[in-house]
């Protein structure tokens, strides 16, 4: 985390201010695309039309109604 330059001052390693830099960056996206727990809350949906996100690999990200799984049924009787 510290470096101790040769004239014998210690200073923050430059790659621990690029690291600081790029979480921030992350938390920033994160929250953009509603993939934090307050941001999530956030995110609307509009229109009345079809549900384009109905089928595919992120839709449960989007409040889409979950596909039926044979298992449920039986997980939830237990």
């Amino acid at each position: 985390m510290l470096l101790k330059l040769p004239s014998g001052y210690v200073q923050q390693n430059p790659w621990l201010t690029i690291a600081n830099k790029q979480l921030e960056l992350m938390h920033k996206y994160l929250s953009e695309f509603g993939l934090s727990p307050v941001s999530r809350s956030r995110v609307s949906l509009a229109g009345d039309g079809a549900k384009p996100w109905t089928g595919g690999k992120f839709a449960g990200l989007l409040g889409a109604p979950k596909p039926w799984v044979p298992a449920d049924e039986f997980l939830t009787r237990r």
